[in-house]
């Protein structure tokens, strides 16, 4: 402790006692029977209470005070049992050298003797009261640091679980973004194939929008956030794609809102549920159905939906060979948050 704070510290400590030793002169002062005694001698009473309490109040700082703050912490690498007992011994004889260095100075200031025997037992009161106090006083700041402990490694833990969740998500986002799957890719260099001999033209133009759907995602890989425009646009091209391959059994609708448009979503968010939509609900159809992307703001929200209608939606309607598309019409909703130009994305309903 600088000894600016130390000298701060002190004179504090004597003017709470001076106070206290005020208050403790007027509570004395009914004792003494002062109007038996002259109220000329109340002042003198209550000099002698202050000036008492200040000459206590500095040596229990001189001796209790600067224990803690000097000795104690020395002791902390003590295991806790030692460590209190320590403690114990420490302001039991800090509490009694106070007391054998006030009570002469008590009989000075008072002009009362104290009565024999009684000193050594005052002595010894006040070592156990003085260690018992600080032991309580220690103990709770020992439960406040462990609480303080307790709360810095909870919002650690609270951090690194947050920073799983993000890495959980981010893993799943990758995940989704990886499934521009196989049989697309294989089932189009078919489609490819077939058309070269039929219009070579026509499948000039597919092999080229093939390659722009890859660099697209191969883009995201590194970018992580798109805008739901170039997202729109990599969306056409795939099923334009689609349409080469299934003909006229596809059909694409949009409703798209322009404003939705500049909003900031993971890239390949769609891409997943479009190819579920198309192999799994029109697909195996064997007339075919119609596509539905949706986009609009809606309450300060990115609206997405993404939603299959199949021609005949009863379930004798599918081809055996491509499985069986779902009952009903399937949907894919997703409310996108838009804030500062970036999206998070929750998935409110899958059907």
């Amino acid at each position: 402790m600088p000894f600016t704070e130390l000298l701060l510290s002190l004179l504090a400590s004597l003017g709470l006692s001076a106070v206290a030793g005020f208050f403790i002169g007027v509570a004395a002062l009914p004792a003494a029977r002062i109007w038996r005694l002259g109220w000329d001698l109340a002042p003198v009473i209550i000099g002698r209470a202050v000036a008492l309490a200040a000459l206590y109040g500095a040596l229990f700082f001189l001796t209790g005070g600067l224990t803690g703050v000097y000795i104690v912490p020395h002791t902390r690498a003590l295991a806790p049992g030692p460590r209190r007992l320590v403690w114990l011994v420490l302001f039991f004889c800090a509490g009694a050298f106070t007391m054998a260095v006030g009570l002469p100075a008590y009989t000075r200031i008072t002009h009362l003797p104290i009565q024999p025997g009684l000193g050594p037992a005052v002595v010894v009161a006040d070592g156990i009261i003085v260690a018992v106090l600080a032991m309580v006083i220690l103990r709770f700041q020992e439960m406040e640091a462990e609480m303080r402990l307790g709360y810095q490694r909870l919002l650690e833990r609270e951090q690194r679980e947050a920073h799983l969740r993000e890495l959980a998500a981010r893993s799943e986002l990758f995940a989704l973004q990886a499934q521009i799957s196989p049989h697309f890719f294989f089932n189009t260099l078919n489609t490819i194939s077939a058309l070269i001999e039929e219009d070579p033209t026509v499948a000039n133009d597919a092999l080229q929008e093939l390659a722009a759907l890859f660099r697209y995602s191969l883009g995201v890989s590194r970018r992580g956030q798109v805008s739901l425009r170039e997202e729109w646009g990599a969306l056409r091209q795939y099923l334009r794609l689609q349409q080469r391959r299934m003909g006229e059994r596809l059909s694409v609708r949009e409703e798209v809102d322009e404003l939705a448009l500049a909003a900031t979503i993971p890239g390949l968010l769609l891409q997943p549920l479009v190819e579920n939509a198309v192999e799994h609900g029109i697909a195996p159809s064997r007339h075919g159905g119609c596509l539905w992307l949706i986009a609009r703001l809606q309450n300060g929200s990115l609206y997405l939906e993404v939603r299959d209608e199949w021609a005949g939606a009863a379930r004798a309607d599918h081809d055996p060979g491509q499985g069986s598309p779902s009952a009903g019409n399937g949907v894919a909703l997703w409310m996108v948050r838009v804030d500062c130009c970036r999206a998070r994305t929750t998935p409110t309903q899958a059907l």
